[in-house]
């Protein structure tokens, strides 16, 4: 992840938050720092480890938190990923050209429902958020 990539998202945030008459807090710039350096799609749990690993008072209400702010500010999305039960995590993935307050940009994916893996798509007119690969 590139420097000037993790400062405008940051910034985006933080005037999101400003508007919503929020402020952005040091465990929210873990927060975001690890999500943006998974560099692919991550569910909550899994960021919260990799967020404790950098910051161990910071909780898993406080990723999610930061994971919803970051979807309403259209600088996240989110992707259902199912396992062979045909349930799974939600998955979230940075939004690569971000418009403020967009809600997120609308690319599909795949995702394998035997081993969860999430592939990006190049078909912006697919049904859904979600293509059935079997």
């Amino acid at each position: 992840m590139e420097a000037m990539q993790i400062e405008t998202t940051e910034r985006l945030l933080a005037d999101y938050l400003k508007r919503a008459g929020r402020h952005f807090s040091g465990a929210g710039r873990t927060v975001v720092q690890a999500f943006l350096h998974a560099g692919k799609p991550i569910s909550v749990l899994d960021l919260t480890f990799s967020v404790k690993r950098l910051d161990p008072l910071v909780s898993l209400a406080t990723v999610r938190g930061y994971m919803k702010l970051l979807r309403n500010a259209g600088l996240a999305v989110a992707i259902p990923a199912c396992n062979p039960s045909g349930r799974g995590p939600m998955l979230f993935q940075l939004v690569t050209d971000p418009k403020p307050n967009s809600g997120g940009c609308p690319h599909r994916h795949l995702v394998c429902k035997d081993c969860g893996a999430v592939i990006d798509t190049e078909n912006q007119h697919a049904g859904g958020d979600v293509l059935d690969a079997s």
